[in-house]
């Protein structure tokens, strides 16, 4: 038997469907895990405000991946640390260890890529 929803979960059911099918990538699936083991797992090793920290950068990342499958940096993010620390307050000096982080717990690649004004860091977030 199935039960009417609420407002509430209309609403949030709506939301979500707009997303999922606005057709322009405007969303990453989060896997359940990353929240619900994964965090516990990291705050046990690195520290529960690195562990926070680092899964922030990695949320961040996954908003900025380049959707442009035609691209050579399709699926890779490539802000800069200046740009990752002012948008979560976080200092600069702590983005390379808390991608260091993410990278040993097979969450993220780093890769130096050649760019017309030089050399730069990319970021591919992994699910």
């Amino acid at each position: 038997m199935s039960r009417e929803l609420t407002p509430k979960q209309a609403e949030s059911i709506r939301r979500k469907q707009a997303i999922l099918s606005a057709g322009e990538g405007g969303y990453t699936p989060t896997p359940h895990s990353l929240y619900r083991t994964k965090i516990d797992d990291m705050g046990a090793k690195y520290g529960k405000t690195n562990a926070r920290d680092a899964l922030s950068i990695y949320a961040l990342l996954c908003a900025y991946i380049n959707g442009e499958s035609d691209k050579a940096t399709y699926m890779w993010a490539f802000l800069t640390v200046k740009q990752i620390a002012d948008k979560l307050g976080i200092d600069r000096n702590r983005v390379k260890p808390l991608c260091d982080i993410l990278e040993d717990e097979a969450l993220l690649y780093t890769e130096m890529k050649a760019t017309k004004h030089g050399r730069k860091k990319f970021y591919m977030p992994l699910l």
